[in-house]
Protein backbone atom coordinates (compact mmCIF):
# COMPACT_ATOMS: atom_id res chain seq x y z
CA UNK A 1 0.00 0.00 0.00
CA UNK A 2 1.27 3.26 -0.87
CA UNK A 3 0.14 6.30 1.60
CA UNK A 4 1.56 9.85 0.69
CA UNK A 5 0.66 13.65 1.65
CA UNK A 6 1.42 16.04 -0.51
CA UNK A 7 2.63 19.45 1.00
CA UNK A 8 5.14 20.74 -0.50
CA UNK A 9 7.38 21.90 -3.33
CA UNK A 10 9.65 18.80 -4.25
CA UNK A 11 6.45 17.74 -6.51
CA UNK A 12 7.27 20.98 -8.12
CA UNK A 13 10.40 19.88 -9.17
CA UNK A 14 10.12 16.09 -9.83
CA UNK A 15 9.91 15.09 -12.82
CA UNK A 16 10.84 12.60 -15.19
CA UNK A 17 14.16 14.59 -16.72
CA UNK A 18 15.34 15.13 -13.04
CA UNK A 19 15.01 11.82 -12.52
CA UNK A 20 16.74 10.72 -15.50
CA UNK A 21 19.39 12.97 -14.96
CA UNK A 22 20.30 11.82 -11.13
CA UNK A 23 20.31 7.92 -11.47
CA UNK A 24 22.15 5.88 -13.89
CA UNK A 25 19.80 4.13 -16.87
CA UNK A 26 20.37 0.63 -15.61
CA UNK A 27 19.59 1.48 -11.94
CA UNK A 28 16.49 3.46 -13.39
CA UNK A 29 15.17 0.37 -15.40
CA UNK A 30 15.02 -1.65 -11.67
CA UNK A 31 13.52 1.16 -9.73
CA UNK A 32 11.12 1.23 -12.17
CA UNK A 33 10.57 -2.83 -11.83
CA UNK A 34 10.37 -2.16 -7.96
CA UNK A 35 8.10 0.39 -8.23
CA UNK A 36 5.67 -1.32 -11.03
CA UNK A 37 5.83 -4.57 -8.54
CA UNK A 38 4.54 -2.55 -5.60
CA UNK A 39 7.57 -2.68 -3.44
CA UNK A 40 7.84 1.00 -2.43
CA UNK A 41 5.31 0.71 0.92
CA UNK A 42 5.03 3.70 2.21
CA UNK A 43 5.45 7.65 1.46
CA UNK A 44 5.39 10.77 2.65
CA UNK A 45 6.10 14.05 1.05
CA UNK A 46 6.64 16.91 3.80
CA UNK A 47 8.30 20.20 2.03
CA UNK A 48 11.00 19.76 0.33
CA UNK A 49 11.10 15.84 1.35
CA UNK A 50 10.27 12.69 0.78
CA UNK A 51 10.64 9.26 2.84
CA UNK A 52 9.59 5.96 2.03
CA UNK A 53 10.02 2.49 2.76
CA UNK A 54 10.92 0.19 0.05
CA UNK A 55 10.61 -4.04 0.19
CA UNK A 56 13.44 -5.32 -2.13
CA UNK A 57 16.02 -7.71 -1.17
CA UNK A 58 15.69 -6.19 2.38
CA UNK A 59 13.46 -3.57 3.84
CA UNK A 60 15.32 -0.02 2.78
CA UNK A 61 14.40 3.17 4.02
CA UNK A 62 14.63 5.65 1.23
CA UNK A 63 14.80 9.97 0.78
CA UNK A 64 14.18 12.58 -2.26
CA UNK A 65 14.75 15.62 -1.34
CA UNK A 66 14.83 18.69 -3.80
CA UNK A 67 17.98 20.90 -2.99
CA UNK A 68 17.91 24.13 -4.80
CA UNK A 69 15.88 22.73 -7.61
CA UNK A 70 17.72 19.50 -7.99
CA UNK A 71 16.82 15.96 -6.64
CA UNK A 72 19.18 14.39 -3.80
CA UNK A 73 18.70 11.06 -2.47
CA UNK A 74 19.10 8.79 0.48
CA UNK A 75 18.94 5.59 0.89
CA UNK A 76 20.00 2.66 3.18
CA UNK A 77 21.49 0.18 1.29
CA UNK A 78 24.89 -0.40 0.85
CA UNK A 79 25.11 0.09 -2.90
CA UNK A 80 23.80 3.59 -2.15
CA UNK A 81 26.44 6.68 -2.95
CA UNK A 82 26.84 9.91 -1.06
CA UNK A 83 24.08 11.04 -3.14
CA UNK A 84 21.62 7.72 -2.87
CA UNK A 85 22.01 6.85 -7.55
CA UNK A 86 20.28 3.50 -6.54
CA UNK A 87 17.03 1.37 -7.76
CA UNK A 88 15.79 2.24 -4.62
CA UNK A 89 15.49 5.61 -4.97
CA UNK A 90 14.39 5.36 -8.20
CA UNK A 91 11.35 3.54 -7.14
CA UNK A 92 10.65 6.20 -4.94
CA UNK A 93 11.19 8.56 -7.80
CA UNK A 94 8.59 7.05 -10.04
CA UNK A 95 5.89 6.71 -7.00
CA UNK A 96 6.13 10.40 -6.84
CA UNK A 97 5.83 11.18 -10.51
CA UNK A 98 2.51 8.95 -10.07
CA UNK A 99 1.04 10.83 -7.40
CA UNK A 100 2.29 14.18 -9.24
CA UNK A 101 0.27 12.88 -11.93
CA UNK A 102 -2.66 11.66 -10.22
CA UNK A 103 -3.54 15.30 -9.34
CA UNK A 104 -3.15 18.20 -6.92
CA UNK A 105 -5.58 17.52 -3.76
CA UNK A 106 -3.84 18.19 -0.29
CA UNK A 107 -4.29 14.09 0.74
CA UNK A 108 -3.34 11.65 -2.23
CA UNK A 109 -4.60 8.35 -0.03
CA UNK A 110 -3.44 5.23 -1.70
CA UNK A 111 -1.77 5.06 -5.92
CA UNK A 112 -4.45 2.92 -7.25
CA UNK A 113 -3.03 -0.53 -8.66
CA UNK A 114 -4.45 0.81 -12.43
CA UNK A 115 -2.05 3.37 -11.94
CA UNK A 116 1.20 1.31 -11.99
CA UNK A 117 2.79 0.64 -15.08
CA UNK A 118 1.49 -1.94 -16.96
CA UNK A 119 3.12 -3.10 -20.56
CA UNK A 120 0.31 -5.04 -21.24
CA UNK A 121 -2.57 -2.55 -20.19
CA UNK A 122 -0.06 0.39 -22.20
CA UNK A 123 -0.19 -2.22 -25.35
CA UNK A 124 -4.23 -2.59 -25.16
CA UNK A 125 -4.53 1.08 -25.20
CA UNK A 126 -2.74 1.83 -28.14
CA UNK A 127 -3.64 -0.99 -29.89
CA UNK A 128 -6.90 0.44 -29.54
CA UNK A 129 -5.93 3.45 -31.30
CA UNK A 130 -6.29 4.47 -35.09
CA UNK A 131 -3.03 5.46 -36.60
CA UNK A 132 -3.29 9.08 -36.68
CA UNK A 133 -4.58 9.08 -32.84
CA UNK A 134 -1.59 7.18 -32.17
CA UNK A 135 1.10 9.36 -34.25
CA UNK A 136 -0.43 12.68 -32.48
CA UNK A 137 -0.10 10.97 -29.20
CA UNK A 138 3.08 9.95 -29.91
CA UNK A 139 3.99 13.73 -31.16
CA UNK A 140 2.51 15.02 -27.65
CA UNK A 141 4.70 13.22 -25.45
CA UNK A 142 7.86 13.27 -27.42
CA UNK A 143 7.33 17.30 -26.86
CA UNK A 144 7.14 16.82 -23.38
CA UNK A 145 9.71 13.77 -23.14
CA UNK A 146 13.20 14.30 -24.75
CA UNK A 147 14.82 10.90 -24.30
CA UNK A 148 11.50 9.94 -26.47
CA UNK A 149 12.17 12.70 -29.13
CA UNK A 150 15.76 11.53 -29.52
CA UNK A 151 14.86 8.04 -29.87
CA UNK A 152 12.21 9.48 -32.75
CA UNK A 153 14.72 11.26 -33.89
CA UNK A 154 16.55 8.25 -34.36
CA UNK A 155 14.18 5.86 -36.17
CA UNK A 156 12.60 8.72 -38.33
CA UNK A 157 16.09 8.98 -39.68
CA UNK A 158 16.83 5.27 -40.24
CA UNK A 159 13.75 4.78 -41.76
CA UNK A 160 14.31 8.11 -43.91
CA UNK A 161 17.68 6.55 -45.35
CA UNK A 162 16.06 2.89 -45.92
CA UNK A 163 13.46 4.85 -48.30
CA UNK A 164 15.64 6.33 -49.85
CA UNK A 165 18.37 3.53 -50.48
CA UNK A 166 14.62 1.47 -52.02
CA UNK A 167 14.64 4.42 -55.09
Amino acid sequence: MLVARKTGSLFDVISLNQLVAHVPPRLLRKGLTYFRDGKVTHLSVNGDRAVAYLRAEERFECALENVQGRLHGECSCQSSDNDAKCPHVAAVGFALLALKAKGSGESVGEVPPDARVSPVKIGNYLASLSAERLRDLLIEEALENPLLMAKLNHAGAKFSLKRRGRR
